[in-house]
């Protein structure tokens, strides 16, 4: 990632790219150019001067609007709660820390609440596929990095809200394993609440794995929540054996089988064992799980009508369960994979989520059933990378996996997808 160019020409760059295509995709709703510019100035002559800059030093980079970055409106979807920020995020003052520019923050949904990032304020972010198409949600950015305006996304992930966008767009994100990197200061939550929320995380989006290696160092080293808790190096023995789940249910489009069949057909070829798996907890338990956990989130935030009947305990005794059982599963297989979303890009809809249906092989389903894939697999809380691994025949719009790994084992993880993508089993090449 980091390059020979200086800060203000990749700032510029980053500039002129939002200029040209940033109004077609409609991704970076909010521009800070002084802001960036001043930074990429400071960045240069620090260097000119010898002293020490970050690892990323002069990388320009996009933020969820739903973080908080110092002296930027912040908002989760909804104008009238809107704040101007006083201080960053702590994810975010790691990332400047490290050297990013900010140059803007990136649409998101009504209270976060869709596969599409579409505000009362901004409008639909575009597929830059396909116009036609949302370029995914709750996190607006993947349509940015897909189109060059950065170099990666800050985001945040409750029920796919990276994994779903980087896939329709096709590139690739990372959702770390639950816990170990601060989501203080991000909406709807109020900025003053400190308990670790217990569905969401932060997460990143960049165009490759390799690209998403070095934010996910700094944010896995800087964090202080990681004190005790330091996820462990990565460990290099080549993945041997996956877990492939992909059952009946939840739903998935054949399009979408057919093309994961078809890379995994690759795999096997290049010598990797593909054994079926299916977590005992079962889709339609982790479903009902998970959203009570998800309902838990949004009424302690105090923006989302009443919490899950059941107590919060029995719901985190359930997932503690399922985290358990995902631990012994992992003890068989490298890495497990698993379809992102049922389908590719829809169509952009100004219907709202819950009122909206989706197309899966010529059946009408609740538009939900977009994220169900992504609910089910955050139950285990463990990390997860989405890779690109094919395209649709029909529209050629990309197709993605999630590689499941270990909890803690973040590093592992993202060192044996980037060895993947390094050897052309998985990446934007798949999708052409």
């Amino acid at each position: 990632m980091p390059s020979q160019l200086s800060a203000t020409e990749r700032v510029e760059r980053s500039l002129a790219a939002l200029a040209d295509t940033g109004p077609a995709v409609n991704s970076v709703v909010r521009l800070d150019v002084d802001g960036a510019r001043r930074s990429a100035r400071d960045i240069d002559a620090a260097r000119d001067a010898g002293r020490p800059v970050g690892p990323l030093a002069g990388i320009p980079i996009s933020i969820k609007d739903s973080f908080d970055v110092r002296g930027m409106v912040s908002s989760h979807g909804i104008v009238a709660q809107s704040h101007i920020a006083d201080d960053d995020a702590p994810a975010v003052a790691a990332l400047r820390a490290a050297g990013c520019v900010i140059v803007g923050k990136t649409n998101v949904p009504r209270l976060l609440d869709d596969y599409q990032a579409c505000s009362e304020e901004f409008g639909h972010t575009r597929n830059p596929l396909d116009s036609s198409r949302t370029g995914g949600g709750s996190s607006g950015g993947a349509a940015a990095v897909a189109t060059g305006q950065v170099a990666f996304d800050l985001g945040s992930d409750m029920a796919g809200s990276v994994r779903v966008p980087a896939m329709f767009c096709g590139v690739s994100a990372w959702r770390p394993t639950h816990g170990i990197i601060s989501k203080a200061r991000h909406l709807p939550w109020p900025t003053d609440i400190v308990v670790t929320p217990p569905s969401s995380t932060v997460g990143v989006i960049a165009p490759r794995v390799a690209d998403l290696r070095l934010p996910a160092e700094v944010l896995l080293a800087t964090n202080e929540i990681l004190r005790g808790h330091m996820p462990r190096p990565a460990e290099r023995r080549p993945w041997q054996r996956i877990g492939i789940w992909m059952p009946e249910s939840p739903r998935t489009g054949q399009s979408v089988r057919i093309a994961i069949d078809s890379w995994l057909d690759v795999l096997r070829r290049s010598g990797i064992e593909v054994v079926p798996v299916v977590p005992r907890h079962g889709s339609h338990d982790a479903l009902a799980t998970y959203h009570g956990l998800m309902a838990a989130e949004r009424a302690h935030g105090g923006v989302d009508g009443e919490a899950d009947a059941r107590p919060l305990l029995a719901l985190l005794e359930a997932q503690a369960r399922a985290r358990l059982e995902w631990s012994r599963l992992l003890d068989d297989v490298d890495v497990v994979v698993a379809p992102v979303a049922p389908v590719v890009a829809p169509p952009v809809s100004d219907v709202p989520i819950d009122d909206r249906e989706i197309d899966i092989d010529g059946q009408r389903y609740p538009a939900t059933e977009m994220l169900t894939w992504c609910t089910v697999t955050s139950l285990c809380q463990a990390p997860s990378v989405t890779v690109p691994v094919g395209a649709e025949d029909t529209t050629g719009l990309p197709i993605g996996v999630q590689l499941i790994g270990r909890r803690g084992a973040d590093r592992e993880l993202l060192a044996g997808a980037a060895e993947w993508e390094l050897h052309g089993l998985v990446g934007d090449d798949r999708t052409r």
